[in-house]
Formats: C-alpha cells, sequence, structure tokens
C-alpha cells in the first residue's frame, strides 16, 4: 500500500476495519526516499451483540400502505435486522 499526501508532522490515519476479522495486526512502513521506517500494531476485537426492540408489541395498518415502525437499538454491534413476516407462516 502506498500512502500519499503525508506531511512532516502527521502522526495519525484514519483506518475503517469493517468486514476484518479480529485478531492482531503488524504494519511495516518505509519512506521510499529515505532509510527511514517504523511499524506499528493495531487489536482488532470483534463487537458484541446488540438487541434490537420495537416500542410497540403490534402495528395495525391497512393491506398495501406503509407502516411506520420504530426500531430501538441497544448493545455494542452498530446494526442490526428486522425480519417481518414468516414465508411458511403467512405467506411473505
Amino acid at each position: 500500500m502506498l500512502l500519499t499526501g503525508v506531511e512532516d508532522g502527521d502522526a495519525s490515519f484514519v483506518a475503517n476495519f469493517t468486514d476484518v476479522d479480529g485478531g492482531d495486526y503488524s504494519f511495516d512502513f518505509a519512506v521510499e526516499d529515505s532509510t527511514a521506517e517504523d511499524s506499528a500494531s493495531i487489536n482488532v476485537t470483534e463487537l458484541g451483540d446488540g438487541e434490537l426492540s420495537l416500542d410497540q408489541n403490534v402495528y395495525t395498518e391497512q393491506q398495501g400502505d406503509v407502516a411506520n415502525i420504530t426500531v430501538q437499538f441497544e448493545g455494542d454491534s452498530d446494526g442490526g435486522s428486522l425480519v417481518i413476516g414468516d414465508e411458511d407462516d403467512v405467506g411473505y
């Protein structure tokens, strides 16, 4: 990987580790026009489970209309899934 636009004194970089398995990672850096080099390591930890809840137990809406459903999220994760219906039980 080649980092460009790095100025003297820059000491931090933003990195996105989404979809990276948890574990220890090491990075070695070398400067192209000198003998300077350095290394750094980072520990990627997997987030704990989160929990989704609804602000109501039952939502009623006319067939074909759009129902507004408020989903409240708590926990360490930053995403979740809401499944409405069950094709085997109710046909959708």
